[in-house]
């Protein structure tokens, strides 16, 4: 599992639709479809319930779906953190005083 299957995963999960999740994420709906079964094969439960008109998203899925949101958030802080630090905005400055 990789960080691209969490956030397409979510994308599927947000968009209630896999042809919305690969119309938003600008893929065809075939390899997103893919991603899903791999997922489900890698984890070796099934994420959601196929029905012919609609689906149903299991509570492994729902598991999963927690936790790959709290990563790709937890990615976008780290990458908001280091562009701070590299922009001068934030850090750490130690000051240190010598008693003598």
């Amino acid at each position: 599992m990789d960080f691209r299957q969490l956030y397409y995963y979510r994308e599927i999960i947000r968009e209630a639709s896999i042809s919305k999740a690969a119309e938003k994420l600008h893929i065809a709906q075939p390899p997103l479809s893919q991603l899903l079964k791999r997922l489900e094969d890698e984890l070796e439960t099934t994420l959601i319930h196929r029905y012919r008109q609609k689906w149903e998203v299991t509570e492994a899925g729902r598991l999963l779906y927690d936790y790959a949101s709290q990563i790709i958030g937890q990615s976008d802080q780290l990458k908001k953190r280091i562009h701070e630090l590299e922009m001068g905005q934030g850090g750490t400055i130690e000051i240190g005083v010598s008693s003598s």
